[in-house]
């Protein structure tokens, strides 16, 4: 479960990366439970109208700066 996961990570780690959003009830569960941030990640598979792979991670650090900050504001 969500606590088994929060053990296994370490005590140092604060964030969980997801490829797509999580479900509500797992989100609300790590922030409760696990005391873990959850964190879409995209992994750039598959192309997107408009996007390129600069575009989409630079998307994905923005994602990951903002989740840090929360974390060590």
């Amino acid at each position: 479960g969500v606590r088994q996961a929060s053990r296994a990570a370490g005590p140092g780690v604060r964030l969980m990366l997801f490829e797509s959003e999580p479900l509500p009830v797992i989100r609300e569960r790590l922030l409760a439970e696990g005391r873990m941030l959850p964190v879409v990640f995209d992994p750039c598979e598959a192309p997107r109208a408009g996007e390129n792979y600069f575009t989409r991670m630079q998307k994905n650090l923005d994602s990951l700066r903002r989740a840090v900050a929360r974390i060590h504001p």
